[in-house]
C-alpha cells in the first residue's frame, strides 16, 4: 500500500487549515546493460553486475528479493551472497520459491545503497552438468514474485477457510504500489510455476464454471472472460486463436470432477497432487487437504495501472550447438570451410577436445591446408569454460583422406 507523506505546512488562511500532500514516489530499479549472459555449467556467475536502485524520497525498504523467476530447478539451482562484505544485511534462501530475501541486520530498513551493493554481488550456481536453456532472475521490493514475461507480480495471501467469492473481493481491494489486485489468472506453464509452484500455500485462483456447468473460464484480471477448459477431467481445452495451441491448464489427476456443487478453481495441497495443480471445489472450499488456506493475488495489466519500474530482470543462457558439418573425406593439401549453428550466442572452434587452442570464432571456420588427419571441435560455451558443448562427440568434425 502506498504511503502518504506530508510535504507542506499547515497554514491558517481566513480561518481554514490547508495541508498539502503528495504520494510517496515508488523506487526505480534498473538491471543495467548486462542483462543477458552466457553461463558455463557447474560454475557461478554474477547475475546483475550493473544493477541500480534509486528513490526520490526514501532511503530504503524493509526487505528486497532476488528470485529465479523462470527455469528454476529446486534440486540444483541456488542464489548466493557472501555476507562478509555486507555487514548490514541478513539473507534467507527459500529453495521452494527459488528466492533470496534480503533484510536489515538491525534497524527497520535495508538501505538502498546496501541493496545495490549486495545485488551486484549475488551469484547463481547450479550443481547440474546438464543445465540447458534460459533462466530469468527478478529483483523486487518486498516479497512479491515477479515474472518478466508477463511483467506481473504474484503474492499468496494466507486466509484460512476463506470462500472463493470473499477471496475475489479481497484480492480486488488490494494494491501493490498502485497496481490493482485480482485473483491470479494462470495462462502458461511459466506463470503456473511462479504463481503456484514457487509459492508455499494452497489457495483460490480466478477461474470458475459458475455461469455454465463444465465451461471453465478465467473471470478475473485484465484479460476479461477466457474459456480454457470444457467438461470434467475427460474434457478438453479449446484452441487458443492466437497460438493455434490448446489453452493452458494444470488440473490434478481426475480433476475437475464436479463432486457436488464444485464451481471454483483452487490450487491443490501438495499432499494430494503435483505442486501447483488445480482442482474444483465448492465456494466454501473443503476439508483436510482440500481446505482453502488463502488465495493468490496477481498485480499488473489492469486499466489505469500506473507505469512503474519497481522491478528488474536479467537472464543467463547455456548455448548449445544445434547443427554442424558432418565428418567428411578430403584430399591432402585441401582447405575446408566448416559450418555450425548455435541455439544462441557465438561458436568457438578448437583443435582438440581437451586443452586445445581456440582457432576461430563464428558460424564458419576455414581450416588451414590439411596434410594429415585432424578433428576440429565446435563449442557454444564461453571462452575458457571447462565444461562445454564441445565435450560431446557430435561436435567434432573428423577429416579422413581420399
Amino acid at each position: 500500500m502506498k504511503k502518504i507523506k506530508i510535504i507542506g505546512l499547515s497554514i491558517l488562511l481566513f480561518g481554514i487549515s490547508t495541508i498539502t500532500t503528495a504520494q510517496n514516489q515508488a523506487p526505480v530499479l534498473n538491471a543495467g546493460s548486462t542483462i543477458k549472459q552466457a553461463y558455463c555449467p557447474e560454475t557461478e556467475i554474477i547475475i546483475a553486475p550493473d544493477f541500480t536502485i534509486t528513490d526520490e524520497d526514501d532511503l530504503g525498504v524493509d526487505s528486497f528479493s532476488i528470485q529465479i523467476s523462470s527455469g528454476y530447478f529446486s534440486n540444483s539451482d541456488l542464489l548466493e551472497l557472501n555476507l562478509q562484505d555486507h555487514p548490514n544485511i541478513k539473507k534467507d534462501w527459500s529453495s521452494v520459491e527459488g528466492k533470496l530475501k534480503l533484510t536489515p541486520k538491525g534497524g527497520t530498513q535495508i538501505l538502498y545503497t546496501d541493496i545495490q551493493k549486495a545485488v551486484r554481488a549475488v551469484v547463481f550456481k547450479s550443481s547440474s552438468s546438464n543445465i540447458s536453456g534460459e533462466k530469468y532472475f527478478s529483483f523486487t521490493i518486498g516479497s512479491a514474485n515477479y515474472l518478466p514475461s508477463t511483467e506481473h507480480f504474484y503474492v499468496f495471501e494466507s486466509d484460512l477457510n476463506i470462500t472463493w467469492t470473499d477471496a475475489k473481493t479481497k484480492a480486488e481491494g488490494k494494491t501493490y504500489y498502485g497496481l490493482k489486485g485480482y485473483l491470479a489468472t494462470i495462462l502458461s506453464a511459466e506463470e503456473s510455476q511462479i504463481s503456484a509452484e514457487q509459492i508455499s500455500g494452497a489457495g483460490w485462483i480466478g477461474a470458475n464454471d459458475k455461469a455454465q456447468e463444465g465451461v471453465w473460464n478465467w473471470v478475473t484480471g485484465p484479460e476479461g472472460v477466457i474459456n480454457f477448459w470444457n467438461g470434467t477431467f475427460t474434457g478438453s481445452a479449446p484452441i487458443d486463436a492466437t497460438t493455434g495451441l490448446p489453452m493452458y491448464s494444470n488440473w490434478n489427476t481426475n480433476e475437475p470432477n464436479q463432486s457436488g456443487d464444485e464451481d471454483y478453481a483452487h490450487i491443490t495441497d501438495n499432499s494430494i497432487g503435483l505442486k501447483g495443480s488445480w482442482n474444483d471445489l465448492p465456494n466454501e472450499g473443503g476439508g483436510g487437504p482440500y481446505q482453502a488456506k488463502g488465495y493468490i493475488i496477481e498485480y499488473g495489466g489492469m486499466p489505469g495501472d500506473p507505469v512503474l519500474q519497481i522491478s528488474a530482470s536479467t537472464s543467463i543462457y547455456v548455448p548449445k550447438i544445434a547443427t554442424i558439418s558432418p565428418d567428411i573425406e578430403v584430399c591432402a593439401g585441401t582447405s575446408v570451410n566448416l559450418i555450425a549453428a548455435v541455439t544462441e550466442g557465438t561458436i568457438f572452434w578448437y583443435d582438440a577436445l581437451l586443452g586445445g587452442s581456440l582457432v576461430s570464432t563464428g558460424d564458419t571456420f576455414t581450416t588451414p591446408v590439411l596434410n594429415s588427419s585432424r578433428t576440429y571441435y565446435a563449442t557454444a560455451s564461453p571462452i575458457g569454460c571447462a565444461t562445454s558443448d564441445k565435450s560431446g562427440s557430435n561436435n567434432g568434425i573428423r577429416f579422413t583422406y581420399c
